[in-house]
């Protein structure tokens, strides 16, 4: 699980960074503002609830690790199933994009997002930001 807010911008770069991805063409040139609206207008973009519930929305996980907090989560998972805990390496680490989000969204990217994802960031206890938090 990630917040919707961060999940979005990483999506954005590495579509950018990869010209075999099939976004690629559609968004390169494009604004931030535009992207977003292609994937949550143009392509549907499913929630990340939508990938863990069933058709009844019925959650199907017992557990739900966030990405933020990847190594205490991972921690409990290795105790959960009793098998050992090895610390994660970070590779493909991205650099200088950390606090991109405040430069990236606005008022009309943060309302469309949030009504998107509301879903995402109510049961996964992620704050929303911007317009109707």
């Amino acid at each position: 699980m990630r917040n919707p807010y961060d999940w979005l911008t990483s999506l954005y770069y590495y579509i950018l960074e990869h010209p075999e991805h099939y976004l690629h063409h559609r968004i390169l040139g494009q604004s931030f503002e535009k992207y977003i609206d292609i994937q949550i207008n143009e392509n549907n973009l499913n929630t990340q609830f939508a990938y863990l519930s069933d058709e009844s929305g019925q959650l199907i996980v017992d557990y739900i690790a966030k990405i933020e907090n990847i190594q205490n989560e991972l921690h409990t998972i290795t105790e959960r199933l009793n098998i050992p805990f090895e610390k994660l390496s970070y590779l493909n680490k991205t650099k200088g994009r950390q606090g991109k989000n405040d430069q990236l969204f606005n008022d009309s990217i943060y309302k469309l997002v949030n009504q998107h994802f509301r879903v995402d960031f109510e049961n996964f206890n992620y704050p929303m930001i911007g317009a109707d938090s």
